[in-house]
């Protein structure tokens, strides 16, 4: 059960988590000294969860979340939104954000992701496995990939996010 509760999904985000967190409780660097226990036990879970707001597996529930909240603050716009899902969505933003760079930022940034999939792909072609469908070089074009990307991940996310937060 342990296993499957560490290495089941999220692994890079998990991975990302423990690694920050290995850095906040290094004595040296001293980042939460003068926290109590209990402060101490909030932050940390507080920056777990900004981390592993980049699963991609919890976008729709982000998107969920912000649309609701955009219905609330369409309704009152002095309604403030939860500062841990701000935080959230603040780095899910960010983590998705090379599509709204300047296109030279932005192309850069799609060919090193699709060289990154591509490159899984073909490591899951030569084990035998069954290549991941965003990872196979022979039936997905980097052009598609992009367009999926911005159409079901960014477009939505931003959209609404400026429907939360209009001008």
């Amino acid at each position: 059960a342990y296993k499957n509760l560490v290495f089941k999904d999220a692994l890079l985000e998990k991975h990302h988590a423990l690694r920050a967190l290995g850095v906040m409780v290094d004595r040296d660097i001293g980042i939460l000294d003068g926290l109590d226990s209990g402060e101490y036990y909030q932050f940390r879970g507080s920056v777990s969860k900004i981390i592993l707001a980049t699963d991609i597996s919890k976008h729709k529930d982000y998107l969920g979340d912000l649309q609701a909240f955009a219905a609330r603050r369409a309704e009152d716009p002095a309604v403030e939104m939860d500062k841990q899902l701000a935080m959230e969505l603040m780095v899910n933003c960010a983590d998705i954000s090379n599509v709204i760079k300047p296109a030279a930022v932005a192309r850069r940034w799609a060919l090193r992701v699709t060289d990154e999939f591509f490159l899984q792909g073909d490591a899951e072609r030569d084990m035998g496995m069954e290549v991941s469908p965003t990872c196979d070089r022979f039936s997905k074009s980097r052009v598609d990939l992009q367009i999926g990307f911005i159409d079901h991940l960014a477009a939505p996310l931003f959209t609404l996010l400026a429907a939360a937060f209009p001008p």
